[in-house]
């Protein structure tokens, strides 16, 4: 028995045939779990930036709350208090979780203030150990929502640029809430879109094209 080169046309012997055969098949499974691999986790994230003469402030996302404690509800509306590293996204009834760190941080010397007008579903984070989430959430769904700031700016409310990350969690359980004020110094991690995902999924298919017509054992 030898190695030698040929397809799987006309010339060649069931045996190699039935091995390129095989080698697709393998191939092709690997194909098709990268292509579905996805991120245990997500996170949720706030950008605070400034709109013309208005400061805009979204959030979106999903948490998991398996690694936070309940240790209380309230109801409010959207603020913004920077040196309490607070932000309220939007208006309504919500829990507050703690992350069981304590944490002196802030998002720079502002005091407390109120948003012109909200919209979409509450969530934020405070004192750089609490998140924030409605009352009825339920873990690892999406929440988004809004909020306005009209005639100011960063700064006059206080607010120093940069990326915030509230983390906690380990393990499959780890997640975080970022908060970005003002445009991103560096990219924040996010999951890779299914058409990321692709790259490594086409250059699998090449290669087990590539099986097909080159050398098999015969």
């Amino acid at each position: 028995m030898g190695i030698g080169f040929g397809t799987s046309g006309a010339n060649a012997s069931p045996k190699s045939t039935n091995i390129a055969r095989l080698a697709a098949l393998a191939c092709f499974t690997t194909v098709a779990a990268s292509s579905l691999a996805t991120p245990a986790n997500a996170s949720y994230i706030i950008d605070i930036v400034q709109s013309g003469a208005n400061v805009d402030v979204t959030g979106s996302g999903s948490i998991d709350t398996a690694a936070l404690v309940d240790v209380g509800s309230a109801d409010f509306a959207a603020d913004i208090h920077a040196s309490s590293a607070e932000v309220f996204v939007a208006q309504g009834s919500f829990i507050f979780w703690s992350t069981g760190e304590s944490s002196n941080a802030t998002f720079g010397p502002g005091g407390f203030f109120s948003a012109s007008s909200s919209t979409g579903s509450i969530g934020g984070v405070e004192a750089g150990s609490l998140v924030i989430l409605p009352e009825d959430y339920v873990s690892g769904t999406t929440i988004s929502g809004s909020s306005v700031y009209d005639n100011t700016t960063l700064a006059a409310l206080g607010l120093t640029a940069g990326t915030y990350v509230t983390t906690w969690g380990s393990g499959a359980t780890a997640d975080s809430a970022t908060v970005q004020i003002g445009p991103a110094s560096t990219p924040i991690p996010e999951p890779p879109s299914a058409a990321l995902m692709l790259v490594p999924a086409l250059a699998l298919i090449a290669g087990c094209q590539s099986l097909r017509t080159k050398a098999v054992l015969f």
